[in-house]
């Protein structure tokens, strides 16, 4: 059975027309491989590139949630998350459009956007004072605080991870005036919506500069360009 929804009577239908400006399918090229001979080992190949986020942003708007709505699962499982991340672009626009409920939502996000790009840059520092590879320690610590957001299973661990997460780098100017409005939303019964704001914040980080850029990519194997 085939079940209908009025798009009129649901509450979050500007975020639906918002995902559906953004995540729109394209068709891409991966370009032919050759070896040192020249010779072609894999031909090219058209394909149309579709958005897991759409998918997930769709479903939750028809079931009347949150766009981010269980987010948090999505970036658990190793098949959706490294879709989602391939999307980071994208999933960044669609935070700076969308409506939030609470625009304090929008903050947390702004909050760990922020603590994440000045970690980043600690990195940073630290790859060129010890010569080691950036690619590596921005991989190994984007998996860190994931896996950490990840396992919070009640609003005390969650407050625990992200003050620990923001208080690392120094004071957040998007904290400083909204402290005790951010905290309310790492308390019962938000907290679930804002352990999955948070994820959504690191599946979301746009990079700073191309080093930024480079470690976050992903496997460019699986990348095309646009037709």
């Amino acid at each position: 059975m085939v079940q209908t929804v009025d798009a009129k009577t649901l509450k979050y239908l500007d975020n639906y027309e918002i995902a559906a400006s953004i995540f729109k399918n394209k068709w891409q090229r991966i370009k032919q491989k050759t070896n040192r001979k020249g010779e072609i080992e894999a031909p090219s190949r058209d394909f149309v590139k579709t958005y897991a986020a759409r998918e997930i942003i769709a479903g939750n708007i028809a079931r009347g949630s949150p766009f981010f709505h269980g987010f948090s699962d999505y970036m658990t499982n190793k098949e959706t998350r490294e879709q989602l991340l391939y999307e980071r672009k994208e999933l960044n626009e669609m935070v700076e459009k969308a409506v939030f409920d609470d625009e304090n939502q929008r903050i947390l996000i702004s909050a760990c956007h922020e603590a994440w790009r000045r970690r980043l840059g600690q990195l940073g520092d630290r790859s060129r004072s010890e010569s080691t590879d950036f690619n590596s320690l921005a991989n190994r610590e984007f998996e860190r605080w994931r896996v950490s957001l990840a396992r919070c299973k009640n609003a005390a661990s969650l407050r625990e991870t992200l003050v620990d997460f923001w208080s690392r780098t120094g004071p957040l100017p998007a904290l400083q005036n909204r402290w005790q409005d951010i905290l309310s939303l790492l308390d019962d019964p938000q907290w679930r919506l804002a352990k999955d704001l948070a994820l959504l914040a690191l599946a979301s980080y746009k990079p700073a500069n191309k080093e930024e850029e480079a470690a976050l990519a992903g496997d460019s194997d699986q990348k095309g360009e646009e037709l």
